[in-house]
């Protein structure tokens, strides 16, 4: 009942699993459609990584077994948006299932997106920027470390105030 499958329900299976990995692309693309992002190489492991968590998770919906997430109020408390865009991810899964999910499976769901969420983030800095500083270099490599730490940016050059002419714009 969990996700092992049988020699006997191995078509049954594939053509669940078939379906199922509709469902779980259209949940994808509505976290990709809500945050306006692209999970690009890392699209393909989230969602292996979703079927088979949801696998055993129909499977408890299906017969009314609660599961009880043990950071759910972390989760609520620190990712209250990306526990109600999972959410609203999971109606496809919920017409799929033919029934409601309970929050705290949700709230399990949403790890996946999290943490898919925050591998974007270290794959792609947002921005680029030149740091420039007029007290001198040893000051910018202690700033260097501080704003990599805050903001999802890279840092493609350091430079004194007297040296910002000599960078060239399109860098």
């Amino acid at each position: 009942i969990g996700s092992k499958v049988t020699e006997d329900n191995l078509e049954n299976g594939k053509l669940e699993m078939d379906e199922l990995t509709i469902v779980v692309n259209k949940m994808v693309d509505t976290i990709e459609d809500i945050y306006n992002i692209s999970f690009g190489s890392n699209r393909q492991n989230l969602i292996e990584g979703l079927i088979l968590h949801l696998r055993p998770a129909i499977n408890r919906i299906k017969f009314n077994l609660n599961i009880k997430n043990p950071i759910y109020d972390q989760i609520i408390n620190n990712y209250r948006d990306l526990y109600e865009t999972t959410k609203l991810a999971c109606m496809p899964l919920e017409q799929y299932i033919g029934k409601p999910i309970r929050s705290q499976e949700i709230s399990y769901i949403a790890l996946h997106f999290g943490a898919a969420l925050k591998n974007i983030q270290k794959e792609a800095p947002s921005h680029k920027i030149v740091l420039v500083c007029a007290t001198g270099l040893g000051t910018s490599k202690m700033l260097v470390s501080q704003i990599k730490n805050k903001y999802d940016i890279e840092i493609t050059q350091i430079t004194s105030i007297r040296g910002i002419n000599q960078i060239k714009h399109d860098e």
